[in-house]
């Protein structure tokens, strides 16, 4: 169920989505269709400087966003559209924090779980990593990487209930 996208570029590949408008950001790896079938779901990201829109609740279609930090997103499912309206941003801080709330209002229209969580591999399997806030998560997932354990996602988590989906790196 991917959005048809022309696109110049092959995009960046970050929690099952193939995100476009982020080509430069290192932190987001190229996309492999060989992985998960290339199951990837289209996503354009790009900032506006312009009227923000009102914000609404999410719905099968839409979903506008205040952030705490007074952006706008406004997120189109149908035209595979993520918005951030305010001030730019550095593009690699577009890739984390600010692809959280994309990730998770686009992997819930394609019936995905998300989590706040973070999640490592050991043994070809995928652990989660849960927690409240400053309950050491981030903490422990930077020792496990420093012990050379691959580290999938380290804030949100995405499965589909077979896989974990990676995030920015």
């Amino acid at each position: 169920m991917a959005v048809p996208a022309v696109e110049s570029s092959p995009g960046r590949s970050v929690y099952g989505l193939r995100v476009y408008g982020l080509d430069d950001v290192a932190e987001l790896t190229a996309p492999n269709d060989d992985d998960h079938g290339g199951d990837e779901f289209a996503v354009r990201v790009s900032q506006v400087d312009a009227d923000r829109p009102t914000v609404v609740a999410m719905d099968a279609a839409r979903n506008v966003l205040l952030l705490a930090d007074g952006r706008h997103l406004e997120m189109d499912r149908h035209a595979g559209t993520a918005r951030f309206y305010g001030p730019p941003l550095e593009v690699d801080r577009l890739a984390h924090p600010y692809l959280a709330p994309v990730a998770t209002t686009f992997n819930r229209w394609l019936g995905r779980e998300t989590f706040h969580a973070g999640a490592f591999v050991v043994a070809g399997q995928a652990w989660v990593v849960a927690g409240v806030r400053t309950a050491g998560k981030s903490t422990l997932l930077a020792a496990l990487a420093d012990r050379g354990i691959p580290v999938l996602s380290d804030d949100i988590t995405i499965t589909d209930g077979t896989v974990a989906y990676a995030g920015p790196r």
